[in-house]
């Protein structure tokens, strides 16, 4: 059945209304709660090489960012900058992400009731990841959303060897570059993930070949892994965690730590527990989205603590696009959308 463009234009719309509502409610949230914490207007803090304090430090990109804006704008107040950032990741990561649900990775993409619950279902299960921001956003978490969601677009639309794939070749590493200022842990991950499941057949069939796979995943690692080692040796070689430990596993191992890393898992159980027994077959970008959060959590465990989901947050929006896909998948399958008995 052809989709008019009439209801295409309508469908846009109406997710981009939504999501520019939620980006702005986060923005707003996060700088009135940033404002609070500092007593009033904030001011950029740049760290020197002799006194860093690590893991923060790693994270330059923020306040290099968050300093060319004030500078650009002649802001006084950091956290209006830190808005504007968390914004824009915002949006543009929701945006990317809700296309590659509905557009790009559904294979039911051609009937109108599976776009509507591809949709709805997206835009159900980010409010479970985006309720963690809310409380616990920092200025690197929205960025790498941002990230997360456009490498997976770049990879998704970078197979072709044409023009149009080193475009997009090209725009993976320049995000990757960049970003691994802001966060290299998690382009290292996704470029790991990428190259473990290249050795695998047929596993990102859709992304390309084999040897054009294991380039972009040595690619985004190698690229990720050298700046994160700059930082660490070359720029702040001194950075520590004063009191705290690196290996947080001991502090993850308690109760509390448990139940909330249960909770901010359960809604993607339901997701593998569809995928098993339900035999629903994934896409290459799905299978990328699974791989790399599987790598990224026992990590997460270990070295970051489990009470600050926000660490986590970026794929855990991303298995949204993976939950919304297999979720309608499976309720299109049991006719639940389209049989009158289901009303």
């Amino acid at each position: 059945m052809t989709i008019s463009d009439t209801y295409l234009k309508r469908e846009r719309s109406f997710a981009g209304i939504f999501l520019f509502i939620i980006s702005f409610t986060i923005a707003r949230t996060i700088r009135h709660a940033s404002i609070d914490y500092c007593g009033g207007p904030c001011r950029v803090v740049l760290y020197p090489p002799e006194s860093p304090w690590a893991p923060d430090v790693y994270r330059v990109g923020v306040n290099t960012v968050t300093r060319w804006i004030n500078i650009l704008f002649h802001f006084k107040d950091a956290t209006i900058s830190n808005a504007m950032i968390d914004f824009v990741s915002t949006f543009l990561g929701l945006t990317i992400l809700c296309y590659l649900a509905v557009e790009g990775l559904s294979t039911l993409r051609e009937t109108i009731a599976a776009r509507i619950a591809t949709l709805g279902l997206f835009l159900a299960f980010i409010q479970f990841p985006i309720g963690f921001i809310y409380y616990q956003g920092r200025g690197e978490t929205l960025p790498t959303v941002l990230f997360v969601a456009v490498a997976l677009l770049c990879l998704s639309k970078g197979k072709d060897k044409s023009s149009s794939g080193s475009l997009w070749m090209l725009l993976l590493i320049a995000a990757t570059a960049a970003h691994s200022f802001f966060r290299a842990d998690v382009p290292f991950i996704l470029g790991i993930a990428t190259i473990l499941l290249s050795l695998i057949p047929g596993a990102l069939a859709d992304l390309g070949s084999l040897s054009g796979n294991l380039f972009r995943g040595a690619g985004v690692t190698l690229i990720s892994g050298a700046i994160q080692a700059y930082l660490k040796w070359v720029r702040f070689p001194n950075a520590h965690y004063g009191s705290e430990h690196a290996i947080v596993l001991k502090f993850n191992l308690n109760g509390t730590p448990l139940s909330l890393l249960a909770l901010c898992l359960l809604p993607f159980l339901w997701m593998a527990v569809l995928v098993v027994r339900q035999r629903i077959r994934l896409t290459s970008v799905e299978l990328l989205i699974l791989a790399a959060s599987a790598i990224y959590l026992p990590i997460w465990f270990t070295v970051g603590m489990v009470t600050e989901v926000r660490i986590f947050v970026p794929f855990l929006l991303a298995l949204c696009v993976v939950a919304a896909r297999v979720s309608a998948s499976y309720l299109l399958s049991k006719n639940i959308l389209t049989s009158p008995d289901a009303i």
